[in-house]
């Protein structure tokens, strides 16, 4: 089981790398983030406790969505950085009794846009840690404040803003979950 899941893996990093010629191609987003959720059921998975698989996903993909240009690669890490997020804030959570986690996944256009909400129900992020979430991590004392190093998303907030003049967002309620909005321009 653990050498199919490890060659699946490796299947769909060789399918997505081999899509990248260095310049943007015009691609489903719906696509890019189903092979990203196939990547994180094979990635993701805390002994002894919750696996992605485990995880209620809810995909709503607006059928009248154009393609977007894109680098396919760089797109499948940051899907995979905000469900990997998402899995832990779950993994957090799920100690209670009766809570169920859940990962919603929307995908929607919008005059010259397309639209990208990726939410879950785990542990939310406090007003701090979501002011510098995509912030690079530096620090001259050891006192660390907001978002621990290892949920920052700086990488991701580049990949969208700088190599695709995108648009990404966070809105969070410590007790309610967290929801990222990406916007991605069609030119």
């Amino acid at each position: 089981k653990s050498g199919a899941q490890a060659t699946a893996t490796v299947q769909n990093l060789l399918d997505f790398a081999s899509s990248h010629q260095g310049k943007k191609q015009n691609i489903n987003i719906a696509h890019i983030l189903d092979h990203s959720i196939a990547l994180a059921g094979s990635l993701y998975a805390q002994p002894n406790g919750l696996s992605f698989n485990d995880i209620a996903l809810n995909r709503e993909y607006a059928e009248d969505v154009p393609n977007v240009p894109c680098f396919t690669v760089e797109m499948q890490q940051v899907f995979l950085r905000l469900l990997r997020h998402a899995f832990y804030a779950l993994c957090d959570r799920a100690s209670g009794t009766g809570f169920v986690p859940v990962i919603n996944v929307e995908v929607g256009n919008f005059y010259d846009s397309v639209w990208i909400k990726i939410q879950h129900n785990g542990n939310g992020l406090s007003p701090e840690a979501q002011q510098d979430i995509f912030e690079p991590f530096f620090s001259n004392t050891t006192t660390l404040g907001g978002c621990a190093v290892e949920q920052r998303l700086s990488y991701s907030h580049f990949i969208i803003t700088d190599h695709h003049k995108g648009k990404i967002a966070v809105t969070s309620s410590e007790d309610v979950g967290t929801t990222f909005h990406i916007q991605l321009p069609l030119e």
